[in-house]
Formats: structure tokens, C-alpha cells, sequence
């Protein structure tokens, strides 16, 4: 009994361990491990705050840890609610580091040196200036209705009802509720008591004559 107790034990230890090892967090897209195996391997710390012009926090402003040597991305994070911002798991090495935040310019720190001596490092207060956001180019296209109705008027627009090269006769035939028989003389429903306007001005003519000059 005692030599079947013993592997039975060593197989539940080594099962409730797996979950223990996949909780070891990666580091963010772009970024390389802090240190051989990952960031967690690091014992570095850089911390500091972000603060606007006037000196107020900049709450959830990105801060991102670049390597001095080769100007790499390493790591990042975001400022808290007060703007105050700390980064662990970092290697011994040379860092500075950028603050960035959406209307403000993108402010970098001192280079700052993490060593075994000396893990953690001060980024002091990252002052971020308003900057002008540019936003790329949006065309507007609108059309202008074709016909327009009030109280006293209906108003159509002669360059959606005339025809490639026609006439203002033409232009009256497409003219809803009017009508224009061979002659050019125009009526409405049936009434040729009507009043011709060109450009808002009255036409001072009537019957034949008017008919005429429409078709001009």
C-alpha cells in the first residue's frame, strides 16, 4: 500500500503546480522581456508621476520604458487616477522613459540606471504640454433638394428639369401640375391666368408674345 501512496502524491503535486507557472504575465505587444525569462525575472523598479502644465494630474496617461542603448521599447504602463505610475520586473540597465496623453505632447525623462546597488528609480515629474491634434481631412457632399414647397409658392429648380440644350418652354413642360400646350401658352391646373417670374422679376408679357419669348 505504502508504494502506491507515493507516485499518487507526486502526480497531485505536479498537477496543482501547471496553474501556478501559466499566471507569469507577458509583456506588452512591441515590447522584449525585461530580463531573461520575462519581466517578473527583473528586480528593477522605475516610478515617477505625469502632471499637466498647470500641475495637475494626468489621470491614464501611457507611459512606456525605453532602453538608452538601443532605443528599444521594453515595457509600459498606464498612470493611475492621480498620475502617479510605477514599473517593476526591470533588468539592470539604462532606461528613459515616455509619457504620452491624448491633446498633450509626448514628453520623455532623464536617462535613468537600474542596478543591483540601486533597483529602483525616480522618474521625478513628467510635465506634459498641450499640443494640437491633428486630425485628418473630412470632405462634406450635400445636395440641394430639387424642389422646395411653402404656403404661397412651390419653387423648382430649372437645372433639374431642363433637358440638355432645351428651351424655358421645355423646362415649364417638366414642371409638375403645369402644363404647356403647342403653342407655348402655359396653364396651371387648367388656369392660363398665370404669372410668369424669371430670376424673381415678373415677365412683362402675356399670351402669344410670352410664348414666344419662353421659347427663345
Amino acid at each position: 500500500m505504502t508504494r502506491l501512496v507515493r507516485p499518487l502524491a507526486a502526480l497531485v503535486l505536479l498537477c496543482s503546480a501547471a496553474p501556478v507557472l501559466a499566471q507569469n504575465p507577458t509583456p506588452p505587444a512591441g515590447a522584449r522581456p525585461a530580463g531573461p525569462g520575462g519581466p517578473q525575472q527583473g528586480g528593477g523598479t522605475i516610478r515617477g508621476a505625469v502632471v499637466d502644465e498647470a500641475g495637475a494630474p494626468v489621470a491614464r496617461a501611457s507611459v512606456s520604458v525605453w532602453s538608452a542603448a538601443d532605443s528599444s521599447l521594453v515595457t509600459g504602463a498606464v498612470a493611475g487616477p492621480n498620475g502617479q505610475f510605477r514599473v517593476e520586473g526591470l533588468r539592470p540597465g539604462r532606461y528613459y522613459v515616455k509619457a504620452s496623453s491624448l491633446g498633450r505632447r509626448t514628453t520623455s525623462s532623464d536617462v535613468l540606471a537600474l542596478s543591483p546597488q540601486a533597483p529602483v528609480a525616480d522618474a521625478g515629474t513628467i510635465r506634459l504640454a498641450a499640443g494640437a491634434v491633428q486630425l485628418d481631412a473630412i470632405e462634406v457632399t450635400a445636395e440641394r433638394a430639387t424642389a422646395g414647397f411653402s404656403a404661397d409658392r412651390n419653387t423648382y429648380r430649372a437645372a433639374d428639369l431642363q433637358a440638355t440644350g432645351g428651351t424655358a418652354t421645355d423646362v415649364l413642360r417638366n414642371v409638375p401640375a403645369l402644363e404647356v400646350d403647342g403653342d407655348g401658352k402655359v396653364s396651371l391646373r387648367g388656369n392660363e391666368n398665370v404669372a410668369v417670374q424669371i430670376n424673381g422679376r415678373p415677365v412683362p408679357m402675356r399670351g402669344e408674345q410670352l410664348a414666344n419669348y419662353l421659347q427663345q
